[in-house]
């Protein structure tokens, strides 16, 4: 009788999983961050300056993609080197299975120190760089890697997580 009490339950539970989810998926952060953290380091070589972007680190706030990484930024004899914090949107395209960053935003520029930065050159080459390469290049391509086909049809970030919606 025991069994049968726990099997019950156990089922209830997940039906109510599956009606509270609506076929959305929950992707945890570390899977992001493994994807993410393929694509670095970034490096844009300009005439006479190089910048370089290291180390990101994701987290997922509200409706926001959060990404916080180390930049260095070279030229002219001069070298800055700190961390930059930026947040964005999230646009999935069905067709090609990417997912890009929209609406993308600095929130802040620090200096190893942790100050922030007032040089406006330094802050509008590093502004440059990263909506150059981020709003152009998809962030995350999926791939069937296991052989299973998922077939997707959104991605959106909601409540802080982000979620597979599937068809």
């Amino acid at each position: 009788m025991k069994k049968i009490i726990l099997l019950i339950v156990m089922l209830i539970g997940l039906i109510s999983c599956n009606i509270y989810n609506e076929g959305k998926l929950m992707i945890p952060e570390m899977v992001v961050q493994n994807k993410i953290s393929k694509k670095f380091p970034i490096t844009k070589n300009y005439i006479i300056a190089k910048g370089v972007l290291e180390s990101p680190k994701v987290a997922f706030k509200g409706d926001k993609l959060h990404l916080d990484m180390k930049y260095v930024l070279s030229g002219l004899g001069e070298e800055f080197k700190g961390n930059m914090k930026i947040s964005s949107g999230i646009k999935f395209d069905s067709e090609t299975k990417e997912i890009y960053m929209v609406g993308l935003n600095v929130d802040e520029i620090t200096n190893n120190q942790g100050d922030k930065i007032d040089d406006a050159k330094a802050i509008a080459a590093l502004k440059q760089i990263v909506s150059n390469y981020f709003e152009t290049q998809p962030v995350y391509k999926y791939e069937n890697e296991d052989g299973k086909k998922l077939n997707i049809k959104n991605i959106v970030i909601e409540n802080g997580n982000l979620y597979v919606e599937t068809k």
